[in-house]
């Protein structure tokens, strides 16, 4: 369960670098706000989301100021900033 969280997020924090338009070997730094699953499937999996996505840092953050979405059934807001 934890993986597809993973897998998941990665995809939705790969949407917005290419919203933004950024280049693909671009750092950033991603700030979260979603369920404790979620939370925690971020930490778990921490090493490969940051891998895949070039993520220098994951921060979860009540204070996300973004649209929440949907992450396998669970509500998550994402912010994506070049680092």
């Amino acid at each position: 369960m934890q993986e597809g969280f993973a897998r998941e997020f990665v995809s939705k924090v790969q949407n917005l670098r290419k919203e933004m338009d950024l280049d693909v070997s671009d750092r950033i730094a991603v700030t979260f706000r979603s369920t404790p699953e979620v939370a925690d499937a971020v930490k778990a999996f921490h090493d490969y989301i940051a891998n895949e996505t070039l993520a220098v840092s994951l921060e979860p953050s009540d204070a996300v100021d973004a649209p929440e979405s949907d992450l396998n059934g669970h509500p998550c807001a994402l912010a994506v900033r070049k680092a």
